[in-house]
């Protein structure tokens, strides 16, 4: 998150080391599927995809849309054109949701904004310079973070908008699962990890499609 959303380098490194210690850990074989796609090794990003879609759940809402980036992969290392990229894994139940997100030119993007603000009872705590996070997350699902934004907190209260144009890997789109949590966080560190310390506020469950929301940071990570 820290080097643009880019995984070459040490968070690669840091992915490899993971898989040393669990081979089976499908956080990183995810993001190891991920790396290989962004530098388009297809099919090393199919080895690493298959085995994730293998161990999870068949009927989970990750599961799903692996299988649809995995399947563009596929594709693409036959040379054959890829399946047009999501939108149906959303439920049928939901185009209500969708609707409102044709606001920001991307109809299928399940666009997700409002506005971040400070609580005034922690201004004291913060700089101008210090890193702001916002992000949303499946309410059921994956803890990784579905799309994601960076800040400053000298910008605070600032508008904010995600879409899957901020997804963090391919197949894991906001606009794919029914409702997602929203969190601000104010680091320090400039981690997007949280740590003791850090400013947080969230809002939530929301479909992808709301707007106008308002995230208040208004707690101290203990």
């Amino acid at each position: 998150m820290s080097q643009g959303q880019k995984l070459e380098g040490e968070p690669l490194v840091l992915l490899q080391r993971a898989l040393q210690v669990d081979p089976a850990n499908l956080k990183a074989l995810a993001l190891m599927g991920t790396a290989a796609f962004d530098r388009k090794d297809y099919k090393g990003a199919i080895t690493y995809w298959e085995k994730v879609v293998k161990a999870s759940p068949a009927d989970s809402e990750f599961t799903q849309s692996l299988q649809t980036s995995l399947d563009e992969a596929r594709a693409l290392a036959e040379g054959r054109t890829p399946p047009s990229a999501l939108p149906n894994i959303m439920p049928a139940a939901a185009p209500e949701a969708a609707a409102p997100a044709a606001t920001n030119g991307n109809p299928g993007s399940g666009q997700v904004s409002g506005q971040v603000k400070l609580a005034p009872a922690l201004a004291a705590r913060v700089t101008p310079g210090d890193t702001v996070f916002v992000f949303a997350r499946a309410e059921k699902g994956p803890r990784m973070p579905l799309a994601i934004l960076q800040l400053k907190a000298g910008d605070l209260p600032t508008r904010f908008s995600l879409d899957d144009s901020n997804a963090m890997a391919p197949g894991m789109k906001l606009s794919a699962f029914p409702s997602v949590m929203l969190v601000a966080r104010i680091s320090k560190s400039g981690n997007a990890s949280a740590q003791s310390g850090d400013l947080e506020g969230s809002i939530g469950p929301v479909k992808p499609g709301t707007q106008n929301l308002q995230i208040s940071i208004d707690r101290v990570i203990p």
